[in-house]
């Protein structure tokens, strides 16, 4: 049987790991290994991992030894320790069901041609799963929908190949502090005469735990983006549809301002408004915006600047410039 490395980052998820753990204990495919990398949790999240690990020698706690903080530094030690022939990205609160690993690893020996396979996978919450939010979708172009930022799928959904990952992504890029999956996946896409296969009708074998009070960082996720569009328009400028994938990254770039607009905290506003002054340079510069969508993006940041947000009628001239902006 073909080993499976289950990599999971972890940070003060006491409350919620075991369950995570217990799903991977209940699989009937029993050739597996779970590698819980643990990010400097303050809370018992070692010690309730290790009890498992002791209990099973399967399930692997390692604890993160190198800056920078994060999920992906998290990730690429799972990935420098893992042993198996497949690879699986999930989160420290998210669930696997019973026969994921057996279908997944089935499906891929059937197409051994796949560097990797994208399944199905569903929200859930305290009330149960929420059938209406699959997070696994079909698109005519997956790497133009991950450009314009429209995510057809979350790091769950595939199962990889070791040697795909390892030779061409080299794992995750550690630089960037949100929008590390959709890079990653961004790449992977990237990589010439790659080979896969995205299952949006097969059955969610993988339960992603949406958190609706979960604390946004809008000046984060600009970072994020800023890192995104400066990466991907040079790797897309000699492409056959490099007009198109240009046409993508505004979208992208729209995309990034209605984040500002939508998550707006007044504590965040300074840093917000530099970040986009210069996602704005760089898209400027690189043609993936016109000189209206600039000047529209300086209209903004002058109004968040002028504290408009903070009145109603102010608030009426930001949603019209965000118009305008979409409309571009």
């Amino acid at each position: 049987m073909d080993l499976v490395s289950v990599i999971i980052p972890s940070f003060n998820r006491e409350l919620l790991i075991a369950e995570t753990l217990d799903s991977i204990l209940a699989q009937t495919y029993s050739s597996w290994e779970a590698i819980v990398v643990d990010d400097g949790s303050a809370d018992n999240t070692c010690q309730l991992v290790k009890s498992y690990s002791d209990r099973d020698q399967r399930i692997k706690l390692i604890q993160r030894n190198r800056e920078p903080k994060g999920a992906s530094v998290c990730r690429n030690i799972g990935l420098e320790n893992a042993k198996g022939k497949y690879v699986i990205f999930l989160d420290s609160d998210d669930l696997l069901s019973p026969d994921c690993l057996e279908n997944r690893v089935r499906f891929m020996n059937e197409h051994p041609e796949l560097n990797f396979a994208v399944f199905q996978m569903i929200c859930f919450d305290e009330k149960g799963l929420m059938e209406n939010l699959k997070l696994t979708n079909k698109r005519d172009s997956y790497l133009h929908s991950y450009l314009r930022h429209d995510l057809p799928w979350t790091i769950t959904g595939p199962i990889w190949t070791d040697d795909f990952i390892k030779k061409h992504l080299k794992g995750f890029n550690e630089s960037y502090p949100r929008l590390q999956d959709p890079e990653f996946n961004t790449r992977a896409l990237l990589v010439e005469n790659v080979r896969f296969e995205v299952l949006f009708n097969s059955k969610p074998d993988s339960f992603y735990r949406s958190h609706f009070a979960k604390a946004f960082n809008v000046a984060v996720m600009l970072k994020g983006f800023n890192l995104y569009i400066s990466e991907f328009l040079p790797l897309v400028k000699n492409r056959a549809d490099y007009e198109e994938c240009r046409k993508q990254l505004k979208q992208c770039y729209i995309e990034a301002l209605r984040s500002f607009y939508s998550y707006y905290e007044p504590k965040y506003r300074n840093e917000s408004i530099k970040l986009i002054g210069e996602l704005r340079k760089t898209a400027s510069k690189g043609h993936v915006i016109g000189p209206y969508t600039g000047i529209l993006t300086t209209f903004l940041t002058t109004a968040y600047s002028m504290n408009l947000a903070a009145s109603s009628a102010g608030k009426k001239v930001l949603k019209l410039i965000m118009k305008l902006i979409k409309m571009s």
